[in-house]
């Protein structure tokens, strides 16, 4: 990561208002710098759009010192298909353990058939994904 310097020594531009809007009526507004572009708020800064906001890079961190102390984001299709998975050979050993010689049900096979059918209907209905955050 490339650090501002301050105080700058080069050419620039400052400029100073009680707002600034950029404001353009055909087209976009774009940004670009060589090493960095740094938006800074001591409030909110908010990205809004009607159809989506994307972010394109190598590495996208979430929060202040992500990649060193947090977790990465988890693949939602591929572990509701793990999970699925799991579930499925689950479903099957807790049928087994159900049949068991005394006709009765054994607690521990039904306890566990009723836990995998509850982890099924949340997979089946996409309560683990989320419905607007996406990564590749």
């Amino acid at each position: 990561m490339i650090t501002p310097q301050f105080p700058y020594s080069g050419s620039q531009v400052i400029l100073t208002s009680d707002r600034l809007v950029f404001h353009s009526k055909k087209d976009g507004i774009f940004l670009f710098g060589k090493a960095t572009i740094g938006l800074s708020s001591p409030s909110t800064i908010n990205l809004d759009s009607n159809e989506a906001v994307k972010i394109d890079s190598p590495t996208i961190e979430l929060g202040h010192r992500a990649k060193d102390d947090g977790e990465p984001v988890v693949l939602g299709d591929s572990l509701t298909t793990v999970l699925q998975d799991l579930v499925g050979v689950l479903g099957v050993v807790a049928q087994s353990l159900m049949t068991g010689t005394t006709g009765a049900l054994p607690p521990a096979g039904s306890e566990l058939y009723k836990t995998v059918e509850k982890i099924k209907a949340q997979l089946t209905q996409g309560e683990i994904l989320s419905d607007n955050t996406f990564t590749v």
